[in-house]
């Protein structure tokens, strides 16, 4: 087994790429992957003086507890909650048949209550482009006293939603809306209804029955976690609760808050609460949990509704009060409870903003991470199995003589990518995960040259003619994030202003190509970090970025080559970061052989060759590695170095839909990349900048970052993490 890395490089990244607790532990950073179980101390209370329970009167009853109440509520021995002691009734039937008709719509249903007899109003809403096949499905409670107007009255949230490749259903619970019957305030009338939709949305075709999850908003999650506990049989997958009052003193006001849209009921009216506390539900809730808090809740004074929440839900084995299989606050550690004198963070306000794609992010994560799992429950906790035993592999680890090279660059960065304002700095990030170079693309404006040189019939030897402000600022981050500038010279595809691809001055536009290069090296000399590499142009066989002909880019590169490599003679200069068409495609082919033969012809220096490639086939990159190394050696430049300076998984159908979130943010993309890393390794590949390092925006989880705009890291960043690891030890 002489080739021990390949293998063992092989099974260790792609079993460590899809198992998440296995990557998990690789990163500082709290992710979304993260699943050590540690308890903490469970949240505190307190009873204001006065109000309709007095603490102190010697009865244990109203939001008194053991915690908040201790002369009144004797302690047990065991670690007590700090809720209400009622405990749910169980639904007087499981597992029910529905009754639905028609609505007054396409897409609408009436939908009988079995409790209260009163037909509820449902809508259907599927993605515009949608196929007709069974898609993942939100059912989406509303909070208050609100209705599914809600979410659909225009622009609709619901459609917005769908559009990122679900089925959402929405509904008006009894006595709201166009729906019959009397308001509930989300009392067991209201939980039967929903648990009722719920069984009804699992027959319907566009709806994947083993894929159903149920999304609160605010005082919604009483009813579903109502329903949810009551009716554990439900086929649902998990609850994502976003800032959910959790009991009588959050709504009824019982507290010195004096919050709630239900204060005109008692606080000890027991048979009014027992119904209507979602943190006496949560303790019975037989799915998975997320919960959705900001720093700022919308309503209430703090966030200890939150952490008791989290603390009821969360399994005994946890040091929880519940039996939910799995928890999690925001992206924090999952299974954990925490002390209210010491709450961990929160959302941001600025991360809070743009709910309903906030939500599509946690949804389409839940989906992937439990629709293996059964759905609904039995009321116990079906905890992760323990890890299967490992296999005992037996490797030949005798030095093979090869090294590994540090493939780990990136497409921008760590300046915050795209143009909205809430985007994160990953300075930091790219650091936790060993990024070693930055390549100047796709900033769209900074660093491309009609930004900086907007005027091609400007004077190239004038300073004046240059615009170096924004651009210099990208390029300072680099340098003092410690990271290798790739310098691109050419411009994004939608580079502000620019009409035209190809310069419409070549002469000037070579002249100041030479100038830029050289504001830059100085720059990097200065910080202590070199600029090795320039590459001319991004995919010029493509006309996104050449509108030209073929004839006319030849001759620019090798102008602008000879140009470089003549002022400065220690630079590497290369390029045209070639499509995947180039190797794909016999036109592609094509294209890169006259290309070669041009620049051999005319005794063009070229250090090295640049390429793109999208694909989750490993063995593509072979392909391609081969076929350019292949071309070089044929047209004497067998020393030229082969770099890849774009690529990731190919997209399936479309930047929001959900392969695609599996493909660019979980486990199966960090495996195939971390495939077709293991093969650039083999192919002698030089350098590796993968496209790209940040999303563009939170709105776009599935666009080809391996961190979400907003800074987190997707599975492909930790996987990144793991390259970096072997990389720290070259030999093989």
């Amino acid at each position: 087994m002489k080739r021990a890395f390949g293998l063992l490089g092989l099974l260790a990244l792609l079993s460590l790429a899809c198992n998440v607790g296995g990557i998990a532990d690789l990163l500082p950073t709290e992710s979304p992957l993260s699943a050590a179980p540690t308890a903490t101390p469970l949240l505190p209370d307190s009873i204001p003086p006065g109000g309709q329970n007095p603490c102190g009167d010697g009865l244990c009853n109203g939001p008194e507890n053991p915690t908040n109440c201790p002369q009144d509520c004797p302690p047990p021995t065991a670690t007590v909650l700090p809720t209400a002691t009622a405990q749910p009734t169980p639904a007087p039937t499981v597992g029910a048949p529905v009754s639905a008709e028609p609505g007054p719509a396409p897409d609408t249903y009436w939908l009988t209550n079995p409790s209260s007899g009163a037909r509820l109003y449902v809508q259907v809403i599927h993605p515009q482009d949608w196929d007709g096949s069974p898609l993942p499905t939100l059912i989406l409670v509303p909070g208050g006293s609100g209705d599914s107007n809600k979410f659909t009255k225009p622009p609709s949230k619901a459609q917005r939603m769908a559009d990122a490749g679900l089925t959402i259903i929405v509904f008006d619970p009894d006595g709201r809306g166009r729906s019959e019957g009397v308001e509930d305030d989300d009392g067991y009338i209201h939980q039967d209804g929903l648990a009722a939709l719920i069984r009804f949305a699992a027959t319907l075709p566009e709806v994947d029955a083993d894929r159903i999850g149920l999304v609160s908003y605010s005082y919604g999650v009483t009813m579903a976690a109502g329903a949810l506990a009551r009716h554990p049989d439900l086929p649902v997958r998990f609850l994502i609760d976003w800032e959910g009052p959790a009991d009588r003193n959050d709504t009824g006001g019982c507290d010195a808050a004096h919050t709630g849209h239900l204060k005109n009921h008692p606080c000890d009216d027991e048979a009014f609460w027992r119904e209507r506390e979602a943190a006496t539900f949560a303790r019975q809730l037989p799915v998975p949990y997320q919960r959705l808090q900001s720093e700022k809740d919308h309503v209430q004074p703090d966030v200890n509704h939150a952490l008791l929440m989290i603390a009821n839900a969360t399994a005994t084995e946890y040091g929880g009060q519940g039996i939910s299989p799995w928890t999690r606050l925001n992206d924090l550690t999952p299974n954990t409870v925490y002390d209210a004198a010491n709450p961990p963070p929160m959302l941001s306000e600025q991360e809070s903003k743009g709910l309903e794609p906030l939500i599509v992010r946690y949804a389409l994560e839940l989906f992937d991470l439990f629709a293996s799992a059964p759905a609904g429950g039995t009321g116990q906790a079906t905890l992760p199995p323990p890890a299967q035993a490992a296999t005992v592999l037996t490797v030949d680890a005798a030095p093979s003589g090869k090294t590994l090279r540090p493939l780990l660059g990136v497409n921008v960065g760590p300046v915050p990518g795209g143009t909205d304002p809430n985007n994160a700095d990953v300075t930091t990030q790219y650091q936790e995960i060993g990024v070693t170079m930055i390549r100047t693309h796709g900033y769209s404006g900074p660093l491309d040259m009609s930004i900086i040189y907007p005027d091609q019939n400007a004077d190239p030897a004038d300073p004046a003619s240059y615009h170096f402000e924004r651009s210099d600022r990208v390029f300072r981050a680099i340098l003092d994030g410690g990271f290798e500038p790739y310098l691109r010279l050419g411009d994004s595809w939608n580079t502000p202003g620019l009409e035209q691809r190809a310069p419409t001055n070549p002469q000037n536009w070579v002249r100041a190509a030479v100038e830029v290069v050289r504001h830059y090296r100085q720059m990097a000399a200065e910080s202590g970090i070199p600029l090795r590499y320039v590459e001319i142009w991004n995919e010029p066989n493509s006309k996104q970025f050449w509108d030209s002909t073929p004839q006319a880019f030849f001759d620019l590169f090798a102008q602008t080559a000879q140009a470089l490599k003549a002022e400065f003679p220690d630079l590497k200069v290369g390029g045209p970061g070639l499509t995947q068409g180039a190797v794909m495609l016999p036109q592609g082919q094509q294209y890169t052989e006259n290309f070669l033969a041009y620049l051999q012809d005319n005794g063009v220096p070229l250090d090295f060759l640049s390429w793109h490639l999208y694909s989750g086939n490993p063995e593509d990159y072979r392909r391609a590695a081969r076929f350019y190394r292949k071309q070089l050696d044929a047209h004497g430049y067998a020393d030229a170095e082969s770099h890849i300076t774009e690529w990731n998984t190919a997209s399936e159908t479309g930047e929001m839909r959900i392969s695609d979130v599996s493909l660019r943010a979980k486990g199966k993309g960090a495996s195939l990349l971390s495939a077709a890393w293991i093969v650039l390794q083999e192919e002698g590949v030089d350098v590796s900048t993968i496209f790209r390092g940040t999303d563009t925006s939170i709105d776009v989880p599935a666009f080809y970052g391996i961190f979400y705009a907003d800074g987190r890291p997707k599975h492909p960043a930790l996987a990144f993490s793991l390259w970096a690891r072997m990389a720290a030890h070259p030999q093989r």
